[in-house]
C-alpha cells in the first residue's frame, strides 16, 4: 500500500507526507510525515500517555478516563506496557519532523522522531513489495 502526498489531522495537529505499507508474514512500515503544526500532547497516546483532556481539546470519554487515573499516578513516565512481540514482528523506518511545536511548560519549537526497526536496515524504500 502507498500513500503519497498524504494530508491529514490527528486530534487538533496535523500531519502530511508519504507512507508505504508492505504486509507479510513480516510486514515493513517506511513513512516521512512532517505536520506543520504539532500539539506535543496529540503524540501522547503513541507512548501510553493521554491527549490534555481540557474542553478545547480532542480527547475521547475514555482517553479522558485514562488522564484522570494518570494524573492520580506519581512521576513523569506512563507505566503502560509496550508488546515487544508485536514490535519484532515488523521493520520500520519512520521519520517525523515538526517545525512548529505547540507545547506547554517546555522550551521546545521543533521536534525530529526517527524510529527504526532491525530488518528495514537490509531494505529500501524502493525495494521490492
Amino acid at each position: 500500500m502507498r500513500l503519497f502526498d498524504l494530508d491529514g489531522y490527528f486530534a487538533v495537529s496535523d500531519v502530511s507526507g508519504d507512507v508505504r505499507l508492505r504486509l507479510g508474514e513480516r510486514s515493513i512500515l517506511w513513512a516521512t510525515l512532517k505536520p506543520r503544526r504539532l500539539e506535543l500532547d496529540d503524540l501522547a497516546p503513541l507512548f501510553g500517555g493521554t491527549p490534555q483532556t481540557g474542553p478545547d481539546e480532542a480527547a475521547s470519554a475514555r482517553q479522558q478516563r485514562r488522564a484522570t487515573r494518570q494524573t492520580q499516578q506519581a512521576g513523569i513516565f506512563t507505566d503502560v506496557k509496550w508488546s515487544l512481540k508485536r514490535l519484532r514482528r515488523m521493520d520500520a523506518d519512520v521519520v517525523y519532523r515538526a517545525d512548529n511545536v505547540q507545547v506547554e511548560d517546555i522550551p521546545m519549537t521543533s521536534l525530529k522522531l526517527n524510529l527504526t526497526l532491525p530488518e528495514v536496515a537490509r531494505s529500501t524504500w524502493l525495494g521490492s513489495t
